[in-house]
């Protein structure tokens, strides 16, 4: 009897003496071990960039539709063969305006070693530059307060190289400015030179007396929202009256436009109106693209503008979402699924959405959106036709180079062979 850690049987005797080898019940050597074909066990493939865009609804706040963007990304999050985009990240990114905001406090410290050694003109020199740094970003980061408070030092530290320097007009003028950002000015030894003390009183008492005027602030397209020093005054069209004469800075911040920030006069007795055109993100916006071509939703094919900004976003699945009509107090909402993989509208959907609490209705959409749809879908279709799908005009890399496409090719290629159905399982992911 052969041991019973022995790999191999004992090959039987057939006529003519020659080894007769029966292979039904042998084990694989260990050194040949099969590799596991069970799609199960390989890698799960990469999750699909997914961008969710909602189009405007004529006479509907702007941030309704940006709500409505916020809660289908939030109730597809948890599906595991997606990873969602924020677009605003993509467009606008948080991460540059606040390592900006730090080279500006380097800056104001450097000036303000500057000012104590008597070099006021070259402080000043660095000041222009951290007041222009603050003055492009104000918009650009999610507490506009808190830039709007970094203002005012640079501003007092401008005034305190002017006063050194003898230009005392130019020193009133920036603690007007100062005191304009939040209705505060006193002398504090972080900021003026003990010389200026006086002085800052004095202008203290002077500008609590000066005369008043106003400002009407509105904007191109409607509805951005709008800060005053940094402080949100207000949406839409904003009317600001009994502010303090001389210089502020008026920030305007809309959904997928450049906030923009201005230094602006207000005279004695006079209110000064401003309508600002909000620009956006470059000629290639692909906010832009989806905006200029909302008719063409519900085509089957994909129309091109939507190819290009699916690209640009570096997203293989478009979730579009457009609110349609809005009848006491809730809005339907159609919710197209574009394949940017084979140039398709995969899935459409409607839902009736509670504007009061629309994170109740947009999970039932977003289920509705996905049943029944295979994400693998091109896969599926490699297979049945034998020949790749057009290529999307996408910067993403080729199917045929990821890690798992061969693998996974095989296997289904494989299961259309031999007319076996095969599901591929995939693990749960998150973003």
């Amino acid at each position: 009897m052969p041991d019973a850690g022995q790999a191999w049987a004992e090959p039987a005797q057939a006529s003519g003496g020659q080894p007769a080898v029966s292979t039904a019940n042998l084990p694989s050597p260990p050194s040949a071990a099969a590799e596991p074909t069970d799609p199960a066990l390989l890698e799960p493939p990469p999750r699909l960039p997914t961008a969710v865009f909602a189009f405007e609804a004529a006479g509907v706040d702007p941030d309704l539709s940006q709500r409505l963007e916020d809660e289908m990304v939030a109730a597809l999050r948890g599906h595991r063969r997606l990873a969602l985009l924020d677009l605003r990240d993509v467009l606008d990114p948080v991460d540059p305006g606040l390592v900006a905001l730090s080279q500006v406090q380097e800056m104001l410290e450097q000036a303000r070693g500057l000012i104590e050694s008597k070099r006021a003109a070259q402080a000043d020199k660095i000041l222009e530059q951290a007041v222009a740094i603050l003055q492009r970003e104000l918009g650009h980061v999610g507490r506009p307060e808190d830039v709007g408070e970094t203002l005012r030092e640079a501003l007092g530290l401008q005034a305190s190289a002017a006063f050194v320097q003898g230009d005392r007009p130019r020193a009133l003028d920036l603690l007007q400015a100062i005191y304009n950002v939040n209705r505060r000015l006193r002398w504090v030894s972080r900021l003026f030179p003990e010389s200026m003390k006086d002085f800052v009183e004095e202008a203290r008492t002077r500008l609590l007396h000066a005369p008043r005027g106003g400002l009407v602030l509105g904007s191109t397209p409607g509805g951005a929202h709008i800060y005053l020093g940094g402080v949100k005054v207000g949406q839409g069209k904003v009317v600001q009256d009994s502010l303090p004469v001389g210089p502020h800075y008026v920030t305007w911040v809309r959904r997928y436009r450049r906030p923009l920030t201005s230094r602006v006069l207000v005279l004695a007795n006079q209110s000064v109106e401003l309508t600002p055109a909000l620009s956006r993100y470059g000629a290639d916006d692909p906010i832009a693209r989806l905006e200029g071509a909302e008719a063409l939703v519900g085509k089957s094919d994909m129309p091109l503008p939507f190819i290009e900004a699916a690209k640009a976003l570096r997203a293989e699945l478009l979730v579009l979402l457009r609110p349609q009509k809005q009848d006491s107090g809730s809005l339907r909402v159609s919710a197209y699924l574009y394949d940017g993989r084979l140039r398709t509208l995969r899935k459409q959907a409607s839902q009736s959405i509670n504007l009061q609490h629309p994170e109740r209705d947009m999970p039932r959409l977003a289920a509705a959106l996905l049943e029944r749809v295979q994400l693998d879908a091109p896969m599926e279709a490699v297979a049945q036709a034998g020949t790749p799908p057009p290529a999307p005009r996408s910067n993403l890399q080729p199917q045929g180079k990821t890690r798992w496409f061969w693998p996974v090719f095989g296997v289904v290629f494989g299961a259309v062979v031999a007319a076996a159905a095969t599901d591929i399982a995939v693990r749960e992911v998150r973003r």
